[in-house]
């Protein structure tokens, strides 16, 4: 049997960011990267210091839908940097992509993932390009 190139919106690859709903810069931020090769990061942020990291790869089960399988947790803590197995698994979570008009005034694309009937996590795209978002940088 041939093997089946999963469909899904080409859109979702990209670093999306909670920060960037905001009119204002806040202390804190929530990234969620999805890189073209199916690997993926959400990062915590406070004070402009990258916190946590969650490493997960990603695959999109439907169209409109993605399952997120974690593989590592990253802390940050005493200025050391602790791994631990990520136990992390959502699947097949809705997903859905459309321009918004934010605070700040601007038009983006906005990311929402429908975790749970009551957890709708939302995030304005910040970039499509990689570059500084290899790898995360405590």
């Amino acid at each position: 049997m041939a093997r089946v190139i999963p469909q899904f919106d080409p859109r979702l690859i990209g670093v999306w960011s909670n920060g960037r709903l905001y009119a204002a810069r806040a202390a804190t931020d929530v990234r969620i990267l999805f890189k073209p090769d199916f690997a993926g990061r959400y990062e915590t942020w406070h004070d402009a210091k990258l916190n946590e990291v969650i490493t997960f790869r990603w695959s999109p089960p439907e169209a409109d839908r993605v399952t997120l399988a974690g593989i590592d947790y990253l802390f940050r803590e005493n200025d050391q940097v602790r791994r631990e197995p990520c136990d992390w698994h959502f699947e097949a979570v809705a997903y859905s992509i459309a321009a918004e008009r934010v605070p700040a005034g601007e038009e983006l694309p906005v990311l929402r993932l429908k975790f749970a009937p009551t957890r709708v996590d939302r995030y304005g795209l910040l970039t499509t390009d990689f570059k500084g978002f290899e790898e995360p940088s405590f």
